[in-house]
């Protein structure tokens, strides 16, 4: 009889599960919404599990075992046993390894190999492991953390418009960009739009300044560039201490993320900076997307050998929006 195993990825932007066997078939796989505790509550986790993961477990009676990567793990004291009993109301399964979001876009970024991946997206955080050492660097929460990510681009974004409408940088194109982009008159309404978001949308909508950003620096906008270029650097300082406190040498850097693998001026100044302090890093996109990361994980806890054969057969069926 074949094996079922189910590995689930949460973020801060969508949460995706999927259903696979033990020689790498993905049978199903389905899609909800963010699922950060503490930046989207957990009435929100609870949906955004629920519409992922339950119509992909009613197909199949059982799984043989399962892996769940969620926001927060690692970073509250007694999250674990809050998420836990989350998973298990809603979807009547008790999760039989529970871990970060960013130890499953190691799994899959990694290949489950030694190595550092950093995860850039509305947050950032980086995971590596070295045998059975592992270590991980930021991820801390958008209030006090995550230098690099769309929410820093986001701040960091308006910070400059604030200076460049009073006169303490000469203006750019930006602001003007950014007015349009978020349909507002004048740096009146950016203050009060910033100051009037709900705490539970606050993160998202300063995030989602940083496409804006990078519109703004390919036409040439000096003080987009350097924004976006600090984001890289701030990004390259995670794995550089990942890399370091591992003592990896020639070491494996992933990544996965939308800020490292759709921004293109960030993604190069990270690159940059981790060559100018190891040169022999060996920086690329991740193996497989993060919620087939959590399935080699399964495959790792039941002892199944993870090949070229089996990333290579889940490959095929990995669009990245696994």
């Amino acid at each position: 009889m074949r094996q079922l195993f189910l590995g689930v990825d949460a973020g801060g932007t969508k949460t995706t599960a999927v259903i696979a066997t033990s020689d790498g078939e993905v049978l199903t796989y389905g899609v909800g919404g963010p699922a950060n505790i503490l930046e989207d509550g957990e009435d929100k986790v609870r949906r955004s599990l629920k519409k992922a993961v339950s119509d992909v477990l009613k197909a199949y009676d059982e799984v043989n075992f399962s892996v769940f990567g969620l926001p927060v793990i690692g970073e509250v004291k007694g999250i674990e046993d809050t998420l836990s009993n989350i998973i298990e109301e809603e979807l009547n399964i008790k999760p039989d390894l529970l871990v970060n979001d960013v130890v499953v876009g190691w799994a899959g970024g990694t290949g489950c190999n030694d190595g550092i991946h950093v995860v850039a997206g509305t947050g950032t955080i980086a995971y590596g492991r070295k045998g059975e050492t592992s270590v991980r660097i930021g991820g801390w929460g958008s209030l006090a953390d995550d230098e690099g990510s769309a929410y820093y681009i986001g701040i960091e974004t308006m910070r400059e418009c604030f200076q460049q409408s009073d006169g303490r940088k000469p203006r750019t194109q930006l602001i003007e960009l950014v007015f349009d982009s978020l349909e507002l008159s004048d740096i009146f309404d950016l203050c009060m739009w910033v100051n009037t978001l709900e705490e539970n949308e606050r993160r998202n909508k300063i995030a989602g300044i940083a496409p804006i950003t990078l519109k703004a620096a390919l036409r040439g906008d000096r003080s987009a560039s350097e924004i976006l270029g600090k984001s890289g650097a701030e990004i390259a300082r995670l794995a550089i201490t990942g890399v370091k406190r591992l003592h990896l040498d020639d070491p494996l850097i992933t990544y996965s993320g939308g800020v490292l693998l759709n921004n293109e001026i960030v993604r190069a100044s990270f690159e940059k900076e981790i060559e100018k302090v190891i040169s022999s890093a060996r920086i690329r996109k991740p193996l497989l997307s993060p919620a087939l990361g959590a399935i080699l994980l399964c495959f790792e806890q039941k002892g199944i050998p993870i090949d070229d054969v089996l990333i290579n057969t889940l490959k095929k069926v990995d669009k990245y929006d696994i």
